[in-house]
């Protein structure tokens, strides 16, 4: 009875583990939808010449962009810019869009309008790369993490037999 529990709950940790690391990648999914939305909105604040702040604060006031935090950053300043680097570190996403985000952010404002729309139109393509490249193979990767996890529960089951 004992062998059988264990054996249960071998099989539902693995299920588990393989739910976890799909939710992990649909948050990244979700993560890259929400920067690439956002890009495109700069690309259209920078057009009606909204300054910096004028832009983080429009961004940052709605639920839309809730898992971006960085945006409530106050960019102005230099612990603002520290931040605002510490939060983008923290996002779930490769290093090279994390690096990307930060030197857009810290060059943001220092520009003519030309040279930020040029800047957050290569930010935009970059990101609709990424968020393209991981959504051809997000559904699939979904459900092979959550078999795997079944699977391999159930494997280390059958091991404990």
């Amino acid at each position: 009875m004992l062998r059988a529990a264990g054996c249960l709950l071998l099989v539902l940790t693995g299920a588990g583990i393989g739910r976890l690391y799909s939710e992990k990648l649909e948050y990244r999914y979700r993560t890259l939808c929400a920067l690439c939305e956002m890009s495109s909105e700069l690309i259209i604040m920078i057009e009606g010449y909204m300054t910096t702040s004028e832009m983080l604060s429009s961004l940052s006031s709605g639920d839309k962009y809730r898992e971006l935090t960085f945006l409530s950053c106050d960019i102005t300043k230099p612990s603002g810019r520290t931040e605002l680097e510490a939060q983008v570190q923290a996002l779930d996403t490769g290093s090279d869009i994390k690096l990307r985000l930060i030197c857009y952010f810290d060059e943001l404002g220092t520009c003519d309008m030309q040279r930020e729309k040029l800047k957050a139109e290569l930010l935009h393509s970059y990101l609709a790369e990424a968020k393209n490249a991981l959504g051809e193979r997000y559904h699939s990767d979904k459900r092979l993490a959550r078999a795997l996890g079944l699977l391999s529960g159930a494997f280390a089951a059958v091991l404990f037999i």
